[in-house]
């Protein structure tokens, strides 16, 4: 007896990506979209599409019935990513053959901050004790809260530091 394997994957694919949101900002959501075409049409739904960083596996999808699969992360940090997308037939009975799409440049901005100070005394008088805050918030392009640290200036002159709490960093001043 002799039994024949059909061939797998004999039906050449394309696949295409692409970004809903470029440039993206930092913290926010990235939105990938892949097409995959055959000559026979789009793939089953449920097959493979695995969205890629860099040559860095970051996530899978599945195709729909019009052989769309989209991938969605917050993940990526700010600046440049190549993503690319690659099919893979997901049933044994499938006649198509895998395929990359081309690479996308993501762009994911840092974000900008803008600051506001506030202070307890304003005048204040010599030897009294002034406290300062800085209310620091993150730009629309991204979620991202602000960490790191403040520096309290008097001009070009660096008074104090403080670190930021939930946005906000404190310091205590007293002038003579």
């Amino acid at each position: 007896l002799v039994y024949a394997v059909p061939e797998y994957g004999t039906v050449a694919t394309s696949t295409t990506l692409a970004s809903l949101q470029n440039p993206s900002g930092n913290g926010l959501p990235a939105v990938f979209t892949s097409a995959v075409t055959s000559s026979q049409g789009a793939p089953p739904a449920g097959d493979i599409v695995i969205f890629f960083d860099n040559g860095v596996a970051m996530g899978v999808g599945n195709t729909n019935g019009a052989g769309q699969a989209t991938f969605a992360t917050a993940s990526l940090s700010a600046g440049s990513h190549s993503i690319t997308a690659e099919y893979f037939p997901n049933h044994s009975s499938n006649p198509l053959k895998p395929s990359t799409s081309t690479a996308v440049t993501q762009v994911v901005l840092a974000g900008s901050t803008s600051t506001l100070l506030s202070s307890t005394q304003n005048p204040s008088a010599s030897g009294q004790s002034v406290s300062f805050e800085a209310f620091v918030f993150p730009s629309t392009e991204t979620t991202v809260a602000p960490t790191g640290s403040v520096a309290f200036l008097d001009g070009a002159t660096q008074i104090g530091t403080g670190t930021l709490n939930a946005g906000v960093a404190t310091m205590a001043r007293t002038f003579s």
